[in-house]
């Protein structure tokens, strides 16, 4: 368990669907906003026939749609810094 003294070995950040204000993140929605606006724009025209074929799209139409990446980062970079410098704080 953490304590002053010792730091968290892991953590969780759960996003929740009934305190959520905007749609939840997918895994696209973690990354870097221009890596991920690089990669839409790249499958984007590829997105249809995906669909057409079936095959598993990657949340790629989803993130399409939200733009969450910034908004995510909001929330997830702060809880990250928190959990790496409870690290710098222990002896």
């Amino acid at each position: 368990y953490a304590s002053s003294k010792r730091a968290p070995q892991r953590g969780a950040f759960v996003f929740a669907r009934d305190n959520s204000p905007a749609p939840l993140p997918s895994h696209i929605s973690f990354l870097w906003s221009e890596v991920d606006d690089a990669m839409v724009s790249l499958l984007s025209p590829l997105l249809p026939l995906a669909r057409a074929l079936g095959l598993f799209l990657l949340d790629f139409d989803v993130y399409r749609e939200n733009r969450d990446a910034k908004p995510t980062a909001a929330v997830v970079v702060p809880a990250l810094r928190r959990f790496f410098l409870s690290w710098s704080n222990t002896e």
